[in-house]
């Protein structure tokens, strides 16, 4: 597992999506450096990702080589 103070996370979200904005302060909180790149087809990066369709939430994330889809908790128990 990685810490939050050595990792940065990149989101993209849709900018009319208010749950994203939450989500990533959430991220924010224990330390993660949060890049939020908005865009208004977030479909387009889902695809350049390779979510699926039936996998696919409201933004994805990019963390040391990891694609995260939708709201992923920043603490997981191993």
């Amino acid at each position: 597992m990685f810490a939050a103070e050595d990792t940065g996370i990149t989101v993209y979200r849709d900018p009319n999506c208010g749950c994203c904005s939450a989500w990533v302060q959430l991220l924010q909180k224990p330390g993660f450096v949060s890049k939020v790149l908005e865009t208004r087809d977030i479909d387009a990066v889902k695809q350049r990702l390779g979510i699926p369709n039936d996998l696919s939430a409201c933004h994805t994330a990019q963390i040391v080589g990891y694609v995260i889809e939708g709201h992923v908790p920043q603490a997981l128990p191993c």
